[in-house]
């Protein structure tokens, strides 16, 4: 490239630096600190400090220098980025960048350190309501991650107003109810209990289908029922069971819808590839799949246009969406799907592993995902797709990847008899400190599902101890 575009052409400066882009914080990112600093004043000397391409550059720099701690350097470049991403919609990733650079700054010593979070804060939030209906979860997610991101500053009025507004009181007159319908204390009790969990599943969105076995359960019946032979190895292959219930219902359905419209419909061409990959599928997740991304964005699109049909209706929403919903319904929702996928990915051809990771890069318990930092691959899915090993992924503001937040995060099994022997695993690592080597070390473990062992006994640990302590030393 470097030959025939020449050593300043913009996409050799970006052959190079993008890359560099997901590297962790640390050494690694301070060695790519000088590659960034030639590439900006290549690209200021030839293009200006005004084209968008210099102003990435810029960007990309300022993130370098907040990750590895030099966030003094890193706010005016970000803030520079912040500017531009009102011009240039390719930018629009950096405002949450500026954020955290201003948190890790913040000082409650400094009260205008705290101000200025405050007010970006404010700007990001003013620019969501925008383009995010007002009652919406996705609103309300908003509202509480920025909230929580205040309370941590101890800026308590500002951050009350959010969290405040995040929430929705029902007026459900619980003691009134149990009273008229119930004598004893026990039942009033149990009704109002269950209407605190009706209430609950519908603000956070929890399916509580009770008209038929959701996928998950059938494919727990499907690897557990009847077996008595389990090993240890055997069980976890069983937690890790690749195959997705819900889909080897829906895909065919889909699959169907599509034949049988008329050939003369534009959807025959449009979708053909698209159907043609979801027809030879085998129903099964993997990193490398590409009908897994298909199926779960076409699966999530129609499940946001008729999951309200089937709450009203009282059927299974699975049944629901394999053989009520119309053809048409379910063909515009892949369209929808594809184009999604293409706008985000450069191709709906895109491998699931490539879509859904796992992330973790600092020790806080929210934590603030980005498309430029490193991320690995995880194959199994949302259980609401039958994935035995869960996790719930979705984009976050500025990424166009899926990161997971929950699903699975401690997994064990456990073999009992004259002694005690087990495997489990913990999402990322045992360590909440960022320079641990134990902060992260279980992360491949977990998304490929490979268990580590448990040690009981003294026996065990010899070899694989670190550190002894003992109490008053």
């Amino acid at each position: 490239m470097k030959s025939v575009l020449g050593p300043e052409h913009p996409q050799h400066a970006h052959h190079h630096a993008q890359p560099r882009r997901s590297v962790p914080a640390g050494e690694a990112v301070r060695q790519v600190h000088p590659l960034f600093e030639e590439t900006l004043k290549r690209s200021e000397a030839k293009r200006g400090r005004d084209h968008p391409d210099t102003l990435s550059t810029v960007a990309n720099l300022g993130v370098n220098y907040k990750d590895s701690g030099r966030i003094a350097e890193a706010i005016p470049l970000l803030e520079e980025a912040y500017l531009a991403s009102k011009q240039y919609r390719k930018l629009d990733i950096f405002p949450a960048q500026l954020l955290d650079a201003y948190i890790k700054a913040a000082d409650p010593a400094k009260p205008e350190s705290i101000t200025r979070v405050t007010a970006l804060v404010q700007e990001l939030l003013a620019a969501a309501r925008t383009t995010i209906p007002k009652d919406s979860t996705e609103l309300a997610a908003k509202l509480a991650t920025f909230g929580t991101t205040l309370l941590a500053l101890k800026a308590w009025d500002e951050a009350e107003s959010l969290v405040r507004e995040g929430i929705t009181i029902l007026g459900i007159p619980f003691g009134r109810l149990c009273v008229e319908a119930f004598q004893g204390d026990r039942e009033r009790t149990l009704l109002r209990n269950i209407v605190y969990v009706g209430a609950l599943a519908a603000l956070l969105e929890i399916d509580m289908d009770t008209v038929g076995e959701n996928p998950r359960g059938i494919h727990a019946g499907l690897v557990l029922e009847n077996r008595k032979d389990f090993t240890l190895g055997s069980l976890i292959a069983a937690a890790y069971d690749t195959y997705l219930p819900a889909f080897a219902r829906m895909v065919p359905a889909l699959v169907a819808a599509y034949d049988s419209t008329p050939a003369s419909d534009p959807v025959k061409t449009q979708l053909a590839e698209q159907i043609a990959v979801l027809r030879a599928w085998d129903h099964h997740w993997s990193v490398s799949s590409v009908p897994t991304s298909l199926a779960v964005f076409w699966g999530d699109e129609l499940w946001r246009q008729t999951r309200g049909a089937s709450r009203d209706e009282r059927i299974s929403v699975f049944d629901d969406l394999a053989t009520s919903t119309p053809s048409e319904v379910k063909l515009r929702a892949l369209a929808a799907a594809s184009e999604r996928l293409t706008n985000d990915f450069g191709s709906w051809r895109t491998p699931w592993g490539e879509i859904n990771r796992f992330q973790r890069l600092t020790g806080e318990i929210v934590q603030r995902f980005t498309d430029a930092g490193p991320s690995i691959p995880v194959g199994f899915t949302s259980a609401r797709w039958g994935s035995l090993a869960s996790f719930r992924a979705q984009r976050y503001e500025g990424t166009k990847r899926y990161y997971g937040t929950s699903g699975n995060s401690f997994v064990a099994v456990v073999e009992f008899g004259d002694s005690v022997r087990a495997f489990a695993v913990t999402a990322g690592g045992e360590s909440g400190h960022l320079e641990s080597k134990h902060f992260n070390d279980q992360a491949l473990r977990y998304s490929t599902g490979d268990l580590r062992e448990v040690y009981f006994y003294p026996s065990q640990l010899q070899g694989h101890t670190e550190r002894v302590y003992h109490p008053g030393e």
